[in-house]
């Protein structure tokens, strides 16, 4: 694919592409970012707490996790939320959603 398709793409339905693109930054920096942080925030609570203890190292790092999961998940969400846009609107979906909005 070259710009032009990107470009093509960008016109044909922009609100699907600000997802997809949304969802893949929130997945990369909330991946990638959060364990890039775990060594720092560690060493941070270890060092700025009087009394360092196990408890706080594994709370510390289960909401590490927690968050680098959600963000992951919530993430990949918005790529398919974005995708599945993308497909409806591709595949002349619009007008039978508002046949079946019209039936319900």
């Amino acid at each position: 694919m070259f710009h032009r398709d990107f470009i093509a793409i960008w016109h044909f339905h922009r609100k699907a592409i600000k997802f997809v693109a949304l969802g893949m930054g929130i997945f990369f920096l909330g991946g990638f970012g959060v364990e890039a942080l775990k060594d720092h925030l560690l060493q941070f609570i270890l060092t700025h707490t009087l009394y360092p203890s196990h408890f706080k190292i594994v709370l510390v790092e289960t909401l590490r996790v927690a968050i680098e999961e959600f963000s992951e998940l919530l993430g990949e969400s918005l790529t398919l939320y974005g995708l599945c846009l993308f497909v409806v609107k591709r595949l002349g979906g619009e007008k039978a959603g508002g046949v079946i909005s019209e039936r319900y």
